[in-house]
């Protein structure tokens, strides 16, 4: 039996190396780059003549709706097809606020699309030290929409049909968790996938997740997977 869950509301949670776009943007700004949103699935970086991930790094806080209203407004006029989200990026001991930007064509258009959000007010981090492959845990907020198999207790991503979930008691550390997913991985002989924390809201409170990346056969690797970690 499936139940169809749309629109919710949520963060992930995953790690990615980062390294520095200097010359792609605005100039003395901070703009970071992942070359590789999965890489337990990968396990090195693909080389794209576009962007994957572009994050532009903020000096201040700002809010979802403040985001949204912005990127509706940018996406009507800029003529770029794109989408933005908002991030939070830790490494070395500090938390950012970031714009995380994806679908971009190419690198040309990083320029315009960070002046667009300079224009609706957005104020960017300055650029520090060159970042090159450094290890940072990202928070991402997002909207789902997903479909609950309540045979498995798993549910399906129904627009990104890489990725599938589990509901998990609650949310552990990050090093709890890698340190579990390492000892999963070093144990597995099912297919290649990547992990990451999530969780969402309903209506009954908050539900913890492990998202998973397959790549394919989605369904019965996240199924497998959600019985080894339990």
């Amino acid at each position: 039996m499936k139940q169809a869950i749309t629109n919710c509301y949520g963060r992930i949670i995953k790690e990615e190396n980062l390294w520095c776009l200097r010359e792609s943007g605005l100039p003395n700004t901070c703009i970071l780059e992942s070359r590789d949103a999965f890489p337990g699935y990968y396990g090195e970086v693909p080389h794209n003549a576009r962007p994957l991930f572009v994050y532009l790094m903020c000096d201040q806080a700002f809010d979802l709706e403040f985001l949204t209203r912005s990127f509706m407004k940018i996406n009507r006029f800029s003529g770029i097809d794109f989408n933005a989200a908002p991030a939070r990026v830790s490494m070395n001991g500090k938390n950012c606020a970031a714009i995380r930007i994806s679908g971009l064509s190419g690198y040309d258009q990083i320029l315009p699309v960070q002046e667009a959000f300079g224009t609706e007010g957005f104020h960017f981090k300055k650029q520090g030290k060159p970042i090159e492959d450094e290890a940072a845990l990202i928070s991402i907020d997002k909207f789902f929409t997903l479909e609950y198999l309540d045979d498995s207790g798993i549910y399906l991503d129904l627009l990104q049909k890489d990725f599938g979930y589990f509901p998990i008691p609650e949310l552990p550390s990050w090093e709890t968790f890698k340190t579990r997913i390492k000892c999963i991985r070093n144990n597995w002989t099912g297919g290649r996938f990547d992990a990451a924390l999530g969780y969402f809201y309903g209506q009954n409170g908050i539900t913890d997740l492990v998202r998973i990346y397959t790549g394919k056969e989605t369904e019965s690797i996240v199924r497998e997977l959600k019985s080894v970690y339990s």
